[in-house]
């Protein structure tokens, strides 16, 4: 029945309305089985390309009618994030980029960039993307000045309200599962589209940074593509504030965890930040936390190990640098970074004593870590935080051993070393930061001497 694919359903789609449809919730592992099965069974084209090519073929027209909701079947097509079935219903109807769907407001190259928002595991990670987007903004560049399109926020029964999606660079930017995937020469074709779009705030009060800052889930170089992008359009994004009236350098080193794999983008992501404009290591954050409380306590994290610890070591002392003040500032905890370095570093030393992976050598970066701290900031050693802790008694006192006395830590070289240069006392690194400046430089240049070498 050549003619049943121009009879709607009761819902008003066609057959290509409902083939461009999302597929049901598959985990995009089983997805990934289910893909590889077709190919190695002589499928070179998935299920649904075969479907869509099929129908487009017996009545390309199909590709310029509106469903019951006012959607054509392109704007299914990219929320499925599918590139080839996205470019088989433009070659039929290419001016369909710009249609505007009648049901959600929005236009398809707000839906490719990740408006209507399907589940994470639903597809390959948006692997296809690029192209869509890609191929949608060279079709229709007024598209990326969309800014409409209405999004539930509240769906509970006594509530309901409702807020635009915004231009397609800000939902993109927010998408973690697809940001990742756009390419150097996408993003500028979509900024180029809208030039102004990096230095406009949403609807929540973030730039298209924060949000590529704050929704950034993969720790390769690719997925800082966007960030770099964004950055250097408009490098006085990195003293604008979010709508928590956080910078976007705090933002990043708030998600920064020293002890995980994702260390070494954010570290990336950080200097990117310092270099636009290092007048930002100036400013705290929400908890009253100066960017060198944050790498201080980074570098604990560690735990003395760790491909990224020089790349922070530089890093602290670059901010402090251009803010020498720092080291001795407090929290809203009444903490100085070395608290939160000694903090951090008592609890991850432990935590590697737990695991049997404690380092049997001692790190000179660390060590180098400590004397730069000390000899810059030797008040801060006797400084009390809210809690009354001082630096000088974390670091002497065996907070870490068990009640039966065993090691939890504390016998580790790195850890054995930083105590011994606590227990000088801060009169010994004021004698030192005050008349021996040749001995300080010595001291710190641990932080980078053997940088490449890594004790785990």
């Amino acid at each position: 029945n050549a003619g049943g694919t121009l009879i709607p359903d009761a819902d008003g789609r066609l057959p290509l309305h409902a083939a461009c449809r999302p597929g049901k919730d598959v985990p995009a592992r089983r997805r990934r089985e289910m893909e590889r099965e077709a190919k190695e069974d002589g499928w070179e084209k998935t299920p649904q390309e075969v479907l869509v090519g099929g129908l487009l073929e017996s009545d390309p027209g199909a590709a310029n009618i509106k469903d019951g909701e006012g959607n054509l079947p392109l704007h299914y097509a990219c929320r499925s994030h599918g590139q080839k079935v996205v470019d088989a219903l433009l070659d039929s109807y290419p001016d369909g980029a710009s249609v505007v769907s009648e049901g959600s407001g929005l236009v398809p190259l707000q839906i490719a960039c990740g408006a209507l928002r399907p589940k994470y595991e639903q597809y390959e990670k948006g692997k296809d993307v690029d192209g869509i987007v890609g191929r949608l903004v060279k079709l229709h560049p007024e598209g990326a000045r969309a800014s409409g399109g209405k999004k539930e926020e509240n769906k509970s029964s006594d509530s309901n309200t409702t807020k635009e999606w915004g231009l397609p660079l800000h939902i993109i930017s927010a998408s973690s599962a697809l940001s990742p995937h756009l390419s150097n020469e996408t993003v500028l074709a979509l900024i180029a589209a809208n030039p102004d779009a990096v230095r406009t705030k949403d609807a929540e009060g973030n730039l298209p940074l924060h949000n590529a800052i704050r929704n950034r889930p993969h720790d390769t170089a690719k997925s800082t593509v966007l960030i770099r992008s964004l950055l250097r359009e408009y490098p006085a994004a990195a003293l604008e504030h979010d709508f928590r009236d956080n910078l976007p350098l705090h933002i990043t080193l708030t998600h920064a965890r020293g002890g995980t794999g994702t260390g070494s983008t954010y570290r990336r992501i950080s200097k990117l930040l310092f270099d636009a404009h290092p007048d930002a290591v100036l400013r705290p954050d929400t908890a009253g936390r100066l960017p060198a409380h944050r790498v201080a306590k980074i570098l604990g994290e560690t735990g003395g190990v760790g491909k990224d610890m020089p790349g922070w070591a530089t890093l602290l002392r670059e901010i402090a640098e251009r803010n020498p003040s720092a080291l001795v500032e407090k929290d809203d905890r009444g903490r100085t970074p070395l608290h939160c370095l000694c903090f951090s570093l008592s609890d991850a030393v432990s935590d590697l004593a737990e695991a049997g992976k404690s380092p049997k050598k001692s790190s000179d970066i660390m060590e180098g870590v400590f004397r730069f701290l000390l000899t810059e900031g030797p008040e801060a050693l006797d400084v009390e935080d809210g809690g009354g802790n001082r630096p000088r008694d974390m670091m002497e006192n065996d907070r870490r051993l068990g009640h039966l006395g065993e090691d939890r830590g504390e016998l580790s070289p790195t850890f054995t070393a930083l105590k011994r240069e606590v227990m000088k006392g801060s009169k010994h690194w004021k004698t030192i930061g005050a008349v021996d400046p040749e001995e300080k430089i010595k001291k710190e240049q641990p932080m980078e001497s053997k940088a490449g070498s890594d004790e785990l």
